[in-house]
């Protein structure tokens, strides 16, 4: 039977698929990226690709979607955003601060936030590590226990390729009824071997393959990388991340945390696709608090 013919029905129903062809037969090789694409295609337009708008179809101006910001002037709602800093510069502290603000709804580093569902992938940190962090922040934060709708994946003692763990996390956020914000933190220690970030077309795969499960639930994607080696003040701050160009033209949001000239503070920059403008931001990066400060941006 034709390989082409067995991927489509493979796509369209995979349990019927399996019950016609048992084990021994050979089958098309399908892999999970390919199967959400498609079923978020269909899902979203009901074909392969969305519909050309014309012009005299466009809807007016007030009543295209706005998005809202999920942290003022950081980022909206469904957008890719990317976080880059030198390491132990405190990348996981200000997501994990982040994220805490998000599910309570409180503001982070003196910006409002839109209470939000948020799942946290940990992949560097032992799972008593983690949590024992959340708590520390949490208690910091003026909370008596971790927010409600705010979820917490530990990976670091687990093994896994990229397709099992989109597969999984489409899984696990299907049974939570979704989430308004994903963060994956940090890049470096996915489970793929075949992942190099220095490679465009590995780069760029991953990155679609966390897209379309992102896109399919409509949630906002964070993630977290490092800066190339060197000092990197004197740099754009689009170009300090490591790896591949795809990491810096992906983002709908770039933060960049680079060491401030006081020791423990970072000044946070931001380019935005569509947002405003954001003037750089000294933070004080003194776990389990972060906060905003009225410090000039001088970098190290």
């Amino acid at each position: 039977m034709d390989d082409t013919r067995k991927f489509l029905e493979y796509l369209a129903n995979p349990k019927t698929w399996e019950s016609q062809y048992p084990m021994g037969d050979a089958k098309p090789v399908v892999t999970m990226n390919e199967v959400l694409e498609h079923r978020a295609m269909q899902r979203q337009t009901g074909s392969m690709l969305p519909p050309i708008i014309r012009g005299s179809e466009f809807p007016p101006q007030y009543e295209l979607e706005q998005r809202p910001p999920l942290v003022e002037g950081l980022f909206r709602a469904k957008d890719n955003v990317l976080l880059g800093a030198p390491p132990k510069m405190g990348k996981s502290w200000f997501y994990s601060t982040m994220a805490l603000a998000l599910a309570s709804g409180r503001h982070f580093c003196d910006l409002a936030t839109e209470k939000s569902k948020v799942l946290l992938i940990d992949l560097e940190l032992h799972r008593d590590d983690c949590l024992d962090r959340i708590w520390s922040i949490a208690i910091a934060q003026g909370l008596k226990k971790p927010p409600e709708d705010l979820w917490v994946w530990c990976l670091r003692e687990y093994e896994y390729d990229l397709e099992v763990l989109l597969a999984e996390m489409d899984s696990r956020v299907e049974q939570m009824g979704g989430v308004d914000v994903i963060i994956l933190d940090p890049l470096y220690m996915l489970g793929d071997a075949e992942f190099d970030e220095n490679n465009a077309q590995s780069v760029k795969h991953f990155l679609k393959g966390v897209a379309m499960l992102k896109n399919k639930h409509n949630s906002a994607l964070l993630l977290a990388h490092h800066f190339s080696k060197g000092n990197k003040g004197r740099e754009s701050h689009s170009d300090r991340i490591s790896g591949s160009g795809s990491f810096q033209r992906w983002p709908d949001s770039l933060i960049t945390l680079t060491p401030h000239k006081i020791d423990r503070h970072a000044v946070m920059e931001v380019t935005g696709r569509s947002m405003p403008k954001f003037p750089p931001m000294v933070l004080n990066m003194n776990p389990p608090v972060i906060r905003a400060t009225d410090v000039l941006a001088e970098f190290k």
